[in-house]
């Protein structure tokens, strides 16, 4: 397994601190939601490992660039069959 960079692990701590810390007190109580959150990130993740060959230890702020959310949603409606309002759901709680 590759070291992980520093701004991967920084990223890392961000995306936990998000799901962990801010978003049950700021966003919402709802463990469904919450959930939802946490499906988002994970898939946006599972994208960029497997299109974009980015693996969480090379994580980088560049992955969060317009054309690859973009790409993203396209995959998820045709790779992951879902449907434009999923795709929305996901998106909104990617850039929450």
């Amino acid at each position: 397994m590759k070291k992980a960079t520093n701004e991967a692990i920084s990223i890392s701590r961000y995306i936990s601190s998000f799901l962990h810390d801010y978003a049950p007190i700021h966003i919402t109580g709802s463990d469904n939601t919450l959930k939802s959150y946490e499906t988002a990130l994970t898939l946006y993740l599972e994208f960029l490992e497997n299109l974009k060959s980015v693996t969480v230890e090379t994580l980088n702020w560049k992955c969060f660039r317009k054309e690859w959310i973009e790409e993203w949603l396209v995959w998820l409606e045709r790779a992951r069959n879902c449907k434009p309002g999923s795709c929305n759901v996901r998106l909104v709680h990617c850039i929450s």
